[in-house]
């Protein structure tokens, strides 16, 4: 689900007041498997999000669980008030392209760190070219039984069947296909170890010239830079820029007025 809605009674866009600005550009402080990560408001994507995080809904329920998570989260914008997760769903894209932003160059500047920036305007589209497109999320590794519902479905990795044992170099795994999807466009769960107690799974699929697995391989490398180089304590944009154009995907070609990757 998205990490933010924004829409007017009619559906159309509208401007974000100051104090959502605020609240979406703002780091949180995160810890995962005991592992400390800091990312932008707007690229968390699990439940801690609340959802639509300015939803209109008049639900008595809904708005309360809403402000709850809305709250946790702003607590968390401090190192010493992370949020401890078992897991984490983390949302990548151009957010400055979202229509629902429309002061998206205030928007974008605001962002504190240099890879949610350059995300944000396009400014390196590398990052969005290496990533999956649809976001991924970090969980504490071996996962716990009883969280197998809430990261796969049940026909994955049924109950009775045990986690596989995941590569410890970095090289990432394929669990299983999604049953929803098509022999025409199959889907599969990828999972890759960051270290020895946090791992990644996201969904991929083949094309564009990759096989399914060779798109794990490629996308699982990404995100562990991502987590490593951009989520840290500390920032090195530089490397993680430098290994984001090592792992665009094939056939990918720079703006001939705006080179990004030598």
């Amino acid at each position: 689900m998205s990490a933010f809605l924004l829409l007017t009674g009619c559906g159309g866009p509208r401007d974000l007041t100051e104090e959502q600005l605020a609240e979406l550009v703002q780091d949180v402080y995160v810890r995962v498997a005991d592992h400390p990560l800091v990312l932008p408001r707007v690229a968390v994507g699990s439940q801690y999000a609340g959802g639509q995080s300015f939803s209109l809904g008049t639900g008595k329920a809904e708005a309360t669980a809403a402000d709850a998570a809305r709250q946790r989260l702003r607590d968390a914008s401090v190192p010493a008030a992370a949020l401890e997760l078992p897991q984490l769903r983390i949302r990548i894209k151009n957010y400055g392209w979202e229509e629902d932003i429309p002061q998206s160059q205030v928007f974008c500047s605001q962002l504190r760190r240099q890879w949610s920036r350059a995300l944000c305007n396009n400014a390196s589209p590398e990052l969005i070219q290496a990533l999956p497109v649809n976001g991924f999320s970090l969980l504490a590794w071996p996962l716990a039984p009883e969280a197998r519902a809430s990261v796969w479905s049940a026909d994955c990795l049924p109950a009775g069947q045990p986690l596989p044992d995941l590569p410890g170099d970095g090289q990432a795994s394929i669990l299983c296909r999604l049953a929803t999807s098509s022999k025409e466009s199959p889907l599969f769960h990828a999972v890759v170890h960051i270290d020895e107690s946090l791992a990644a799974t996201w969904v991929v699929w083949p094309g564009a010239g990759e096989t399914a697995d060779a798109k794990a391989q490629r996308e699982g490398q990404a995100i562990i830079a991502l987590v490593q180089l951009g989520m840290g304590p500390a920032e090195d944009f530089a490397r993680l820029h430098q290994r984001m154009c090592q792992l665009r995907r094939p056939a990918v070609t720079d703006s001939s007025d705006r080179p990004d990757c030598p």
